[in-house]
């Protein structure tokens, strides 16, 4: 029986996880401090959920609040937690991360929508709407431009896999080594930024049971 996605981190699992529709978790300044965001208005701070205190920032520029999310802007980082503007731990190999988000346009093969310098990187693919998890690595699943979805991604060297909804995982073997920062609409890498609109995001260190991965789904794309 799922407990819950906060009893995922009951042992203190390196990670994180955000709800990015939850306004209470926003904030207007970089620090979390500032008066209460609003639709259609700017955020530079969400709360992370679990215990590990992994909070996303934006030091540069903001994110903009929608009604089901927040939208990157596609030009500068969304949010992010790394070194030096943050605490984000290593995290070695397996990694389990579950996005719900939508993609709003279409830059180029390797635009970051979500991004770290190691494992932990969801990237646009080779044609508009298609994602992959790592450079030259991954195979690509296609969501499309403009639908919400989900996207499961398993960092676990030759047992790593990529998800579309509920569909059934396909692998891969990984090779980028720990995940040691988090980055929404991410600058990082050789490739720019995308513009997307993230709804909720779960990472977390080791694998999940199928109970949890299908409650994790659950709650992403809730």
């Amino acid at each position: 029986m799922f407990g819950g996605v906060a009893t995922l981190f009951s042992a203190r699992q390196k990670g994180g996880y955000y709800d990015f529709t939850d306004l209470s978790t926003l904030a207007a300044n970089s620090d979390g401090s500032g008066s209460a965001v609003a639709i259609g208005g700017d955020a530079r701070w969400c709360r992370d959920l679990s215990p590990n205190g992994n909070h996303l920032r934006n030091i540069i520029s903001s994110v903009v609040v929608q009604p089901h999310g927040v939208a990157t802007s596609g030009t500068n980082y969304g949010l992010f937690n790394m070194p030096g503007f943050g605490n984000w731990p290593m995290i070695a190999e397996p990694i389990t991360m579950v996005a719900c988000f939508e993609i709003l346009s279409f830059g180029a093969t390797d635009d970051r929508l979500i991004g770290s310098s190691g494992s932990g990187q969801i990237l646009q693919g080779t044609r508009a709407g298609s994602i992959r998890l790592f450079s030259n690595y991954s195979p690509e699943v296609v969501p499309g431009l403009n639908r919400e979805v989900v996207v499961t991604g398993v960092w676990n060297g030759p047992k790593s896999s990529i998800a579309l909804n509920r569909d059934t995982p396909i692998t891969w073997t990984s090779s980028g080594g720990a995940m040691n920062a988090l980055c929404i609409g991410s600058a990082t890498g050789p490739g720019p930024c995308a513009a997307v609109r993230f709804k909720r995001l779960f990472v977390r260190e080791g694998l999940l049971s199928t109970t949890d991965r299908d409650g994790v789904l659950s709650w992403a794309g809730a």
